[in-house]
């Protein structure tokens, strides 16, 4: 499930994996079934300073949010992902 590789020392892998799972859920339109695999990457990406990664799973939760109609929520995922996008840029 969402919590299997949050912690548990399984570090990027875990995440990785968390994120192909909520991104293979989006695939097939299962899009409230997506939701908790970004959320349980995203940590993992940010203590890692995995940038990148961590900017797609807030992009793809933002297309996720929007197709089961929480506007808010995908506003401000997507939000999210570009502020991380221009962060970088400027590194």
């Amino acid at each position: 499930g969402p919590d299997c590789a949050s912690g548990g020392g399984w570090g990027d892998e875990g995440a990785d994996f968390e994120m192909i799972i909520g991104y293979s859920h989006c695939n097939s339109k299962n899009y409230a079934k997506a939701i908790p695999y970004f959320h349980s990457a995203i940590p993992i990406f940010k203590t890692r300073e995995s940038l990148r990664k961590e900017a797609l799973c807030h992009h793809y939760l933002g297309i996720a949010y929007e197709r089961i109609g929480d506007h808010k929520a995908a506003g401000k995922h997507l939000l999210k992902a570009l502020e991380i996008r221009n962060f970088r840029n400027l590194c």
